[in-house]
């Protein structure tokens, strides 16, 4: 998979070879639903337009707005239309943002790639979730540039759950294989990247306490 990363003229006219496109929180900024609804603003159609010019699937990050409830997002467009949104589940102390629940699988032409918002990245469950629903990729939308521990548990997650991760920061690209590996960083605008899936299955037994046969 080629993934492309864009952080400055996101919406001008060039073209890039890529199966996916990662945009950064402020490539959308704040999307209220309601207004999105009413046709006063349009923050869905222009991920939607763009995923449309560029054929290919657009994932970008962007601050949701419903009633006054504020939420930390990543939309995903394919070929012309707004597939899902995803909400941030863990919320480090910031009272400006609720969390959202739940995770997403989106099934799109290139494959199923699931989306973590922000640091829900660093989260062990997040992960084996999307995994576990059949992700061959998994991207996220980070709002800073990880750290270097950061970045080691990003790879962890990808090893220990088998899907390559591919990571979009503000004017940062990071990714890693489900080996675990680096598979490549990057500070680039409109730097393109290559992703494979690595869907390796093996078989782990466990003896656990318990589950006796039922009742007697």
């Amino acid at each position: 998979m080629r993934i492309c990363f864009l952080y400055r003229d996101i919406f001008t006219e060039r073209k890039e070879e890529a199966d996916v496109y990662l945009l950064p929180f402020s490539a959308l900024g704040e999307i209220d639903y309601e207004r999105e609804l009413k046709g006063e603003s349009g923050g869905f159609e222009s991920i939607a337009r763009l995923s449309k010019k560029k054929n290919a699937v657009v994932i970008g990050g962007c601050t949701t707005n419903l009633h006054g409830i504020r939420k930390k997002s990543v939309a995903v467009a394919e070929k012309g239309k707004l597939i899902g949104v995803t909400d941030k589940n863990f919320n480090f102390g910031d009272k400006s943002y609720r969390a959202g629940v739940g995770v997403k699988v989106y099934a799109t032409e290139v494959g199923k790639i699931g989306v973590a918002v922000d640091n829900d990245i660093l989260f062990p469950e997040i992960v084996k979730s999307l995994s576990f629903c059949g992700s061959e990729w998994l991207f996220c939308v980070k709002e800073k540039m990880p750290l270097a521990i950061e970045q080691v548990v990003v790879r962890a997650n990808a090893y220990i759950y088998g899907v390559s991760t591919a990571l979009c920061a503000e004017q940062y690209a990071f990714a890693a294989s489900a080996s675990g590996k680096i598979a490549f960083v990057s500070t680039e605008d409109r730097f393109v990247g290559e992703l494979s899936s690595e869907r390796e299955y093996r078989l782990v037994e466990q003896r656990m306490r318990g589950f006796s046969g039922g009742e007697k």
